[in-house]
């Protein structure tokens, strides 16, 4: 287990860089660091599967609150996710190091993926034909979890399109 989770693991981020990309897409607008317009996001500061699972979930109020606001829906590339994690831990220097992540159940996964619905739009295999990318080879999965947090942000806004949808 250590060696394969060897490949999901990546330097801390740059706090100072994460500060810049608070700022550069516009967090600043709704979350200033004492969290007066949205959540405190000092607070969520964890393990970066934590803050994904926060941040996915915040996901659709977000964005229609952006949408009212005229604002865009944000995109990380590169380091910029893992930047931003790093900022916004340093909000409350008090907060625990985060655990390192564990291994997920594949079982359970496999359900989760069946009940959210993912299975409808995404296949694992490319033949399968869905209207969302296929999960499996070939597509490029990022292999560090701030680089899957970035790809899931990313497809935010045309995942819920989709959704609105097929209703």
């Amino acid at each position: 287990a250590f060696l394969y989770m060897l490949r999901h693991t990546e330097p801390p981020g740059n706090a100072e860089h994460g500060q810049a990309v608070f700022r550069s897409k516009g967090c600043v607008r709704c979350h200033s660091p004492t969290g007066t317009l949205g959540p405190d996001l000092a607070r969520q500061a964890g393990a970066v599967t934590d803050w994904t699972q926060a941040m996915w979930n915040h996901a659709p109020a977000m964005r229609s609150s952006m949408k009212q606001a005229g604002m865009g829906w944000p995109r990380f590339q590169g380091q910029e996710f893992n930047d931003l994690l790093a900022y916004v831990r340093r909000l409350n220097p008090v907060h625990p190091e985060p655990l390192p992540p564990t291994l997920g159940d594949p079982q359970r996964g496999w359900q989760v993926f069946q009940k959210k619905s993912c299975i409808v739009c995404h296949s694992w295999q490319a033949e399968a034909k869905r209207r969302g990318p296929a999960l499996g080879a070939p597509l490029k999965i990022p292999v560090t979890f701030t680089g899957v947090s970035a790809l899931m942000w990313n497809h935010v806004p045309q995942m819920q399109e989709a959704m609105q949808e097929k209703n």
